[in-house]
């Protein structure tokens, strides 16, 4: 982890805390002083993706998740070396009064962060769509979507920027 800056640092060592103490069982919601941090880090994908597609506009995610580059490599490598887990970097857009979802992680769990703007986020589990959490997240906020959950997103008043880490299997 260092490579990281010291409130991403704090962001992996909570997240992981939150995963070994929530896991499958239910979300869990985290706080973070890196929301300017998972910016940046979004910023730098967008530029990149700018000057390689050269059509001089900002490069954005659509509702689709689109794998995250190099520039959030180090976060998604220092979450999967405190966990023991592979894990998947993308971003995806959610446009106004325009929901996305529902994505199911699997049986393993995935991180949502909002690195701009603000959406709502619905979570429950895949075996009972009754039981539900609703939620609003804004930018610097964290779910964790446990395993055997879906999210589905909905409620973006302005072009809201999601980055969203998939942990995989266990790497030991």
């Amino acid at each position: 982890m260092g490579r990281l800056h010291p409130q991403l640092r704090l962001f992996v060592e909570d997240m992981a805390r939150c995963v070994a103490t929530y896991g499958d069982r239910g979300p869990a919601l985290l706080w973070t002083d890196a929301d300017h941090h998972f910016l940046a880090l979004y910023r730098s994908w967008s530029r990149t993706r700018t000057a390689a597609g050269g059509s001089g506009a900002p490069a954005v995610p659509g509702p689709e998740p689109v794998p995250a580059g190099p520039e959030a490599a180090p976060l998604a490598a220092a979450l999967g070396d405190a966990l023991g887990r592979e894990v998947r970097a993308s971003y995806r857009m959610c446009a106004p009064d325009a929901p996305t979802g529902p994505d199911a992680p699997g049986d393993a769990e995935a991180c949502v962060i909002v690195v701009d703007g603000a959406c709502d986020v619905r979570v429950w589990p895949t075996a009972d769509t009754t039981a539900a959490l609703s939620l609003r997240l804004r930018a610097g906020q964290s779910l964790l979507v446990p395993a055997r959950h879906v999210y589905a997103t909905s409620g973006a008043r302005i072009p809201t920027v999601l980055l969203i880490l998939a942990l995989g299997e266990q790497t030991w």
